[in-house]
This record gives C-alpha cells, structure tokens and sequence, in this order.
C-alpha cells in the first residue's frame, strides 16, 4: 500500500469516525429521553420497546485470591483483538490543497 493509500485510509477513517460519534451522541440523548419517559416501567412504541433487566455480576478473580484457589491452566484462554483509536488532535481531517 502506499503512502498516498494511507493517507487516503486515513483521512476517510477520521471522517466517518467523526459521523458515527455525532450520531451515536444523539443517540444517547434519544435514549436518555426514553427511559424518562417510562418511569421505570415497560414502554412498548411503534416500533420500538423500553424495557429493563437487572443483572449480578461475581467477582471471580476476588473469589480466587480470598479462598487461595488457582484456576488450572487448562481453563484459561485468550483472543487477540484489534483496536482503532483516533488521536485527539486529529478529530477533524486535514484539508490538503493540491497544486
């Protein structure tokens, strides 16, 4: 790939990442609407429907350490993921100006 390809990736990256961050803002403000609009309580819309779950949650790993138990290696696995940050500084792409 070349560098005018990175750049290119790059600048198109930035751009989208700015849309998708306005819109899911806005989609947090819409939510946050809704869930005030149904006091707590199931609201079935049109087509949408507010509604709640609770969840508990144990904390393995305190668990383990307080009780001196190991989990066997067997037990344990991993994955590998990657990850896409945009630097602060480079929220809004840069405008090149060709000559």
């Amino acid at each position: 790939m070349t560098e005018q390809q990175y750049a290119q990736l790059n600048k198109e990256y930035i751009e989208a990442k700015n849309k998708a961050d306005k819109a899911n803002e806005e989609l947090k403000q819409i939510k946050e609407k809704l869930i005030e609009a149904s006091n707590g309580e199931r609201l079935e819309l049109e087509n949408l429907t507010v509604s709640y779950s609770s969840r508990t949650t144990v904390n393995y790993k305190q668990y383990l350490k307080d009780n001196n138990l190991i989990v066997p290696a067997k037990y344990i696995s991993g994955s590998v993921s990657a990850t896409i940050r945009v630097k602060k500084e480079q929220k809004e792409p840069e405008k090149h100006i060709s000559v």
